[in-house]
């Protein structure tokens, strides 16, 4: 890099693709900071020299994204940045683009990786994750490696939705149970205020509240 800005000092756009290799080495090396920090660098270089829709951008904006993605507590940033970077590529690049359907299926896994997930949040993961999926399928093949890729976060996608509908189903019926009922459970309480997450407690839950409810503890 010091030899190339010595030498080629304005050739700006080697100069970006230096730091990027760089970056792309700390991020191997798990040097998540140094790696996000000149991703940030690069993005924003890209930026100023070929403005917020040229690929060099979007890839510099995916880059970043998926660095963030290393480490759950990133994961509200990586959401909101993409929120932003998606819609952008979609319109630069079109919906079939590789940069555009790797950005989204990153939201997807995002979506439902995120400890605070909703019902909701996997059921748009589930729909991102699939779209995608049949979108590699018919550019690249159903046995292209993407493809197989796009298809893995669709499974988790829908091991999460699958997940949450237990945990709100579950939720429904202890709702329903009395006060009284309801104490006599105090593990179960604390496990939705936790939040459960694992769908096969369902049905040693239901048979204890059906116990409860006819008044068999």
């Amino acid at each position: 890099l010091d030899l190339l800005t010595r030498m080629c000092p304005n050739d700006r756009a080697a100069i970006i693709m230096c730091k990027d290799n760089i970056s792309t080495c700390y991020d191997n090396l798990q040097m998540y900071d140094a790696a996000l920090a000149l991703k940030r660098e690069t993005y924003a270089a890209w930026l100023r020299l070929d403005g917020p829709t040229a690929e060099n951008t979007i890839r510099a904006a995916m880059n970043i994204s998926v660095v963030l993605a290393r480490r759950d507590e990133n994961i509200p940033e990586a959401k909101a940045f993409l929120g932003e970077v998606v819609p952008r590529s979609q319109k630069a690049l079109g919906p079939d683009h590789i940069h555009t359907l790797q950005l989204r299926l990153l939201q997807g896994e995002m979506l439902f990786r995120a400890p605070d997930a909703t019902l909701d949040d996997c059921l748009e993961a589930e729909i991102i994750c699939e779209d995608v999926a049949k979108r590699y399928t018919r550019t690249f093949g159903a046995t292209h490696p993407l493809t197989g890729v796009a298809r893995s976060r669709l499974a988790c996608a829908q091991q999460q939705l699958h997940i949450r509908r237990a945990k709100a189903e579950l939720a429904s019926d202890f709702s329903r149970l009395s006060p009284e009922d309801q104490a006599l459970f105090p593990g179960l309480a604390t496990g939705f205020a936790a939040g459960i997450s694992c769908p096969k407690t369902k049905k040693g839950f239901e048979e204890m509240m059906r116990a409860a409810q006819q008044g068999n503890p």
